[in-house]
């Protein structure tokens, strides 16, 4: 048994201060995708893609299962540099099922989705019609690999970040992968 934790390696207090800043700004939510069309053909990390494939998962039995994804809406999740550069003998990146927030849901997990002070979750809003409500969400735990060559032919961009919203994304998924032991998580 671990009987005492290692500390994270990184200024929490910091990247708390940064996601806080940036997701504080008024104007963030009207401006979260970038305006200009979409020229890059490589996937770019934080990208919104219609990829037609079910969530696949290792049960607690140990069986591979699969959760529906009616949608088909993931987040690309990878860095950049899976699709901008050849990566020789490691052909897969990540990517993660993109959820629509349920309108049921209380308004204190509503709000801590929006103001990003959930750990494990990090909030989308619509891209289509920034007015439209609820809103969507990813959840860094279910991230899941994929073929980069697969997911290039079959992967539809439908919203890029802009350089802003995507610093935002990348702070929280640190956040994520170097969180402590989970005590200042707020859910």
């Amino acid at each position: 048994m671990i009987e005492e934790r290692w500390p994270p390696i990184y200024d929490l207090d910091g990247l708390l201060k940064q996601i806080q800043k940036i997701g504080n700004l008024s104007e963030l939510p009207g401006a979260f995708f970038s305006s200009s069309s979409i020229s890059t053909p490589d996937l770019c990390q934080g990208d919104i893609i219609r990829f037609e494939a079910d969530f696949p998962y290792v049960d607690a039995d140990g069986d591979v299962a699969v959760v529906e994804n009616l949608d088909n809406l993931w987040v690309f999740v990878g860095n950049t540099c899976d699709f901008s550069r050849i990566t020789g003998d490691f052909p897969f990146t990540h990517i993660s099922p993109l959820l629509k927030v349920p309108a049921d849901i209380s308004e204190n997990f509503r709000t801590g989705l929006r103001q990003y002070s959930t750990y494990k979750r990090f909030f989308i809003p619509p891209w289509e019609r920034p007015t439209q409500e609820p809103g969507f969400f990813m959840e860094f735990p279910k991230m899941c690999s994929v073929e980069r060559e697969g997911l290039a032919g079959k992967a539809t961009v439908l919203a890029r970040m802009n350089r802003v919203s995507w610093l935002l994304f990348h702070s929280c998924l640190v956040r994520y992968l170097a969180r402590d032991d989970g005590r200042n998580d707020p859910d």
